[in-house]
């Protein structure tokens, strides 16, 4: 199983473009690459319009986006979030491998 990180979104002052939000979410996929779950972390930032470092919106890239967001979540809260789907996924699995009855029809003829 893996999982991939993504920022969906970003939410903006409208006359700054100051960045105060963004949502993280999290996709486990299988082995087969199909995806099995996902949740989403919304994350706030406390961006300074005076800064040295600030970047206008219209010059941001989703990568620095993503890294802000990485980097406010930290390692932990993040790896918990990727276990709970994991977590989850393998209560399927182990749950269908115990499963008495099968659904499905015979292939035609």
């Amino acid at each position: 199983m893996t999982v991939q990180k993504k920022v969906v979104n970003a939410k903006r002052e409208k006359e700054t473009g100051l960045v105060i939000e963004t949502t993280l979410e999290l996709r486990l996929f299988n082995d087969k690459g199909n995806l099995r779950d996902r949740v989403f972390m919304n994350v706030e930032h406390q961006g300074d319009l005076n800064s040295p470092d600030f970047i206008p919106f219209e010059e941001l890239t989703k990568a620095q986006i993503l890294q802000w967001t990485l980097d406010v979540l930290g390692e932990q809260a993040i790896a918990a979030k990727e276990q709970e789907l994991i977590d989850r996924e393998q209560a399927r699995i182990d749950a269908a491998a115990e499963e008495q009855l099968v659904s499905g029809l015979p292939a035609e003829e």
